[in-house]
């Protein structure tokens, strides 16, 4: 994945990511949406052929930076709490053979 800042101010950030699709981003939006600060974020896919996003993230009041790496922070906790409860109902399903 890459990262781009295209535009930045104090209450909004967008940003071009390479790398990822509609599965990441529609995820990482609805985290967004989780803070109350967040009154904007979506993503656009130019093209589908292309390999880029852009992401907007508007906020009321805190900083749009620090919002992006809570959401990102909350979103990776969830991966690993599935990855865990997967790797459990796994090992039950295997060990019940």
């Amino acid at each position: 994945m890459e990262v781009k800042v295209l535009r930045r101010g104090d209450d909004f950030i967008e940003l071009e990511i390479r790398g990822e699709g509609h599965t990441f981003l529609n995820a990482l939006c609805q985290k967004l949406y989780e803070d109350p600060s967040v009154v904007f974020a979506s993503y656009n896919i130019p093209h589908p052929l292309e390999d880029r996003a852009l992401l907007i993230v508007r906020v009321s009041s805190k900083s749009p930076v620090e919002v992006l790496k809570d959401a990102t922070m909350r979103l990776k906790e969830d991966a690993l709490k599935f990855r865990s409860a997967f790797e459990s109902a796994f090992k039950k399903f295997t060990s019940g053979r």
